[in-house]
């Protein structure tokens, strides 16, 4: 094995060749066969993992409250308290003054996660209620029983007898019922995956530079992550464009809480969307920058989780973060174990531990690691959607050199993020070391990674390695003309040797 560098990083170079755990039953060890040997490049610069909800609302009126509640479960769950924000009583008392008594019941079942008492309440005062406020329960109802386009429908329809339209057009909501209603008709079609829809009830709202415009702005950004049709998200890309301004003022808000969740996202996006960021890098820093002036570049992960910090100095979130990449106050995160964190922040905060001691042992393939591998394997089991917590467990593998349960946990962080790249490089290599060259070779070829020259050069240099021993010299060729680091081409030319 050999450290190298392209681009400024660090590559390990690994011979195929090398020698199983006792413990590995992939098809080699099965079969007593060894690995072709070739040599092997694997990043150690890591992207950041960067925890990131989408949120999962309450909706109908007491939508608001609970979405401060989302950002807030970021914090340790004791730092919630509602009353801070005195939207509960304002909002209760909107209910009662506007909607009927049944209405309200419902309502407040709801928003005590009573959702079988609501159904029987709400069939038996069915004929109570009016045809718009039947119409909005009966989508709120079907959106806690995640019936999504069902929930859409009766919004839909709730939107035609409010005003008397089929289409979302030349519309002026002039009361705070329509803004409700239109919010959360915003939601629905996030998650009913009406895209459409929601594109145009957020450019309705965000007219208002009222309190919803800053939630809906809020939600837009969550929609960054969320939406996966690229259609759709060039929509979203030319409304930021033109609208940078009114996007502007919208922010402005004397929320320090809100303003550091807000300018995270933004950060976020130049992590997880890429792709995004690149079409948006100019308008994304813009908005930063209104968020606070010290921000020039979003890209300067230590500088924006400094001000996340001096914006909201509660959140436990920002400086686990801002410790995973500098690294100083050890005893600020040792003294986190003994408090009592919320699920996600308490999982973040053991990934961040376990990557810096499985990085160190990684370099040199040492298999004297110190550590609770079952906390490590929980870690999955807490969040199986989370391609980090699957990486870091095939890291640990593979350092253990037991390589058949490390191509099982790269599978795992490939399949629950495709666009992972680095993970697809040592899932490509552990395929390989098991016996599976085939596979190896189609999982590199799917995985250059144009938008980072590092991980494209690695890439095309374990396929040359991959082509040669397979005798496709001509394709070999190809990729020395391809390759965009002047040390890429010196490492590839000494591998082939």
């Amino acid at each position: 094995m050999e450290l190298l560098s392209i681009a400024g990083k660090e590559v390990l170079i690994l011979d195929t060749s090398i020698e199983h755990s006792q413990r590995c039953k992939c098809k080699n060890c099965r079969n007593k066969k060894i690995a072709p040997k070739i040599y092997f490049l694997l990043p150690l610069n890591f992207k950041k993992y960067f925890p990131v909800f989408i949120i999962n609302p309450f909706l109908s009126f007491i939508f608001i409250s609970k979405l401060y509640e989302a950002i807030n479960s970021k914090y340790l769950e004791v730092s919630y308290n509602p009353v801070d924000f005195n939207l509960n009583q304002e909002i209760n008392n909107f209910i009662n003054e506007n909607f009927s008594q049944e209405f309200a019941k419902c309502i407040n079942l709801l928003s005590n996660r009573d959702i079988f008492n609501t159904i029987g309440y709400f069939e038996e005062n069915i004929d109570k209620l009016s045809n718009f406020e039947m119409l909005y329960l009966s989508g709120i109802i079907n959106f806690y029983l995640q019936n999504y386009e069902k929930s859409f429908e009766f919004f839909q329809e709730g939107y035609k007898l409010l005003y008397n339209k089929d289409e979302l057009v030349d519309i002026n909501p002039q009361e705070e019922i329509d803004l409700f209603f239109l919010f959360d008709f915003m939601v629905i079609s996030l998650y009913s995956g009406n895209y459409e829809y929601f594109q145009k009830i957020f450019e309705i709202l965000i007219l208002f530079n009222s309190i919803f415009s800053f939630y809906a702005f809020m939600l837009y950004l969550f929609s960054l992550y969320a939406v996966k049709d690229n259609y759709i998200l060039l929509d979203c890309f030319n409304y930021v464009k033109d609208n940078i301004d009114k996007l502007k003022s919208v922010i402005d808000s004397d929320s320090g809480k809100i303003k550091s969740y807000i300018l995270f996202l933004l950060m976020c996006l130049s992590v997880y969307r890429i792709e995004i960021f690149n079409l948006l890098r100019d308008q994304l820093n813009i908005l930063a920058n209104a968020i606070d002036l010290e921000i020039k570049n979003i890209e300067d992960y230590t500088n924006v989780l400094k001000v996340c910090i001096e914006q909201d100095k509660d959140n436990i979130l920002y400086k686990i973060a801002l410790y995973s990449i500098d690294k100083q106050n050890k005893d600020f995160i040792k003294a986190l174990e003994f408090l009592p964190l919320n699920k996600i922040i308490s999982n973040y905060l053991d990934y961040v531990k376990f990557l810096d001691i499985i990085s160190s042992k990684l370099v040199m393939m040492d298999k004297q690691i110190d550590l609770n591998f079952k906390k490590l394997r929980d870690l999955v089991e807490n969040e199986p959607n989370n391609p980090f917590l699957w990486f870091i467990n095939g890291l640990y593998n593979l350092v253990n050199r037991d390589f058949d349960i490390s191509n099982n946990y790269f599978r795992g962080a490939v399949t629950t993020d495709n666009k992972l790249t680095e993970a697809r490089i040592y899932f490509a290599f552990a395929s390989f070391i098991t016996g599976d060259i085939d596979k190896s070779l189609k999982i590199l070829e799917n995985s250059i990674n144009y938008y980072d020259n590092y991980l494209y050069d690695i890439v095309l240099i374990n396929l040359a390695s991959v082509y040669k021993l397979l005798g496709k010299n001509e394709l070999v060729e190809n990729i020395a003309e391809e390759l965009v680091n002047m040390e890429s081409i010196e490492i590839l030319n000494n591998i082939l040797k």
